[in-house]
């Protein structure tokens, strides 16, 4: 381990070295990223759905459905340009995130127990921007990260019915939706410019309005009624980032 962290340091020394010849990579630097994200956010219109389904099911409810609220998943990002100006790390770049919450709900069914479950997949494609300065020689400020992300949103309802076919409906959001988010974080240097580790934290702004049936002009509705499930998911909320990052110099 120590071996490895000498290694570590003695090239992120000659890294910055380099650095201060030829300038922060000349024409800049582009990369990618990977990242682990959570995601809190308003389901409204589908929480209602939820409480009308434990309603429905009431009396023989075994264990009821929660409410949706937090996901998480994966963003893999590109850089397109990464370049230091007087001080100042301005980095352009996109991303895709998947993320997923699931619930299950049990009820007694006649012979046996019947099992509902609910996966919601939220998917959005983001295109922004980060500005930043340098504490120290291996940690930058973010002092803004700001997208604009587009929004799609798929949920899979799975009922398991004793001793009969799995029935599964999957529905799809009506159109893209488009919404903003912006936050603030640190990134540490592993091997300054080239790899490094990032925190974020901020706030994500999106809508989806309401769910369609694959293949079909079929709304979701909440099973009292035949309208529609407006407001889906009602805005987003809290986000955290966890990623790494791999710069290439042009």
């Amino acid at each position: 381990m120590k071996k490895v962290i000498l290694l570590i340091l003695v090239i992120s020394g000659l890294t910055y070295s380099q650095d201060q010849k030829i300038g922060f990579g000349c024409l800049g630097l582009v990369g990618g990223s990977a990242a682990y994200q959570w995601q809190k956010y308003v389901p409204t219109g589908f929480n209602g759905y939820i409480q009308n389904l434990n309603k429905i099911h009431k009396d023989s409810l075994i264990n009821p459905m929660s409410e949706f609220g937090q996901a998480a998943g994966y963003r893999f990002g590109i850089n397109f340009f990464r370049q230091n100006y007087s001080g100042f790390v301005i980095t352009f770049k996109g991303s895709y995130q998947t993320m997923l919450e699931k619930q299950e709900a049990v009820w007694h069914a006649g012979m046996g127990d019947n099992a509902n479950t609910l996966d919601l997949t939220i998917n959005q494609f983001s295109v922004g921007f980060d500005l930043g300065t340098t504490i120290f020689s291996t940690l930058d400020w973010k002092v803004i990260d700001a997208s604009v992300l587009l929004t799609t949103a798929k949920l899979v309802h799975t009922e398991n019915y004793p001793g009969k076919q799995t029935i599964k409906k999957e529905y799809s959001s009506d159109g893209n939706s488009i919404g903003y988010s912006f936050g603030s974080g640190f990134i540490f240097h592993l091997i300054k410019n080239y790899i490094s580790i990032e925190g974020t934290l901020g706030y994500a702004f999106f809508a989806v309005d309401k769910m369609k049936l694959n293949d079909s002009d079929t709304f979701l509705t909440t099973g009292s009624s035949t309208s529609p499930v407006t407001n889906f998911i009602e805005n987003g909320g809290l986000m955290g980032i966890i990623q790494i990052n791999i710069g290439f110099p042009l």
